[in-house]
């Protein structure tokens, strides 16, 4: 469950660091249970020593704190802090006249707020999108008919209305004209790349291509020689297959991506 427990508010320093990533480790596969296959381990040292170094940027140095930080990554995706979908995180997390233990409880009363009213009782709306998303894909422009940003924008609507609903119309246009922004370095010319490449950054979080949970979302896009077209099939296949996995151990989770 998503908490803050005070009595894990020792400071980091009284324990090792590589004892806590130890610790983080397990606790990630018990809490977000898709990263948990036989390949996880090695991803996954390297994706907690990440949340806590972010976590530390904001001011989090207490274990409580960090932990919680690095739920959220598991749930929001590790770019939260700076996602467009996201900017009441942003916003308590830069209020650094107040105290670490005061921005971790806001940030957790908003997370929990998010999560009752976007993915829903028992999470039921996130898992009814991630079913979705999985049987018709998140590729959400395929044609030229209609002005791009306003298809991207439904198709994002028809993914997952009660995110969309949470988030609001500002939030969904900054992120769609980011994931324009991303296509274009990435090489998608294809309305259906560009469409996905949107797609991917709301499902997976804005970051979802240096997101060090998503290994094989780098992989993909750094498979150096292929043509555009080529990583685009395999960032698919690599979604699809994340999907899967947490589709699969969603009778082990509390809590599913929210990000997705």
């Amino acid at each position: 469950m998503l908490t803050i427990r005070h009595a894990q508010f020792a400071s980091l320093k009284h324990s090792t660091l590589r004892s806590f990533d130890e610790e983080m480790v397990t606790h990630v596969k018990s809490f977000a249970p898709w990263h948990k296959n036989s390949r996880a381990g090695a991803y996954l040292n390297d994706a907690v020593r990440c949340g806590r170094e972010r976590a530390a940027r904001h001011g989090f140095w207490m274990r409580g704190p960090v932990q919680f930080y690095i739920e959220l990554m598991c749930i929001l995706g590790a770019g939260f802090d700076t996602d467009p979908q996201y900017p009441w995180a942003r916003a308590i997390l830069d209020n650094t006249a107040d105290g670490e233990f005061v921005r971790a409880d806001r940030l957790h009363a908003r997370a929990m707020n998010y999560l009752r009213r976007a993915a829903g009782a028992a999470s039921r709306h996130a898992r009814v999108a991630l079913d979705r998303m999985r049987s018709v894909g998140v590729d959400l422009v395929t044609a030229r008919e209609i002005r791009f940003e306003t298809a991207a924008l439904e198709g994002i609507r028809r993914l997952y209305p009660e995110k969309c609903e949470y988030v609001g119309q500002t939030a969904l246009e900054n992120l769609i004209e980011a994931g324009m922004t991303f296509a274009e370095i990435n090489g998608a010319v294809e309305p259906a790349d560009r469409g996905f490449c949107i797609g991917a950054m709301f499902a997976l979080g804005h970051n979802f291509a240096s997101d060090p949970l998503l290994p094989w979302s780098r992989t993909a896009l750094a498979w150096n020689g292929a043509p555009a077209s080529e990583r685009f099939i395999a960032l698919r296949a690599g979604f699809k297959s994340y999907l899967d996995q947490i589709l699969d151990s969603t009778l082990e989770a509390e809590h599913v991506p929210t990000h997705a």
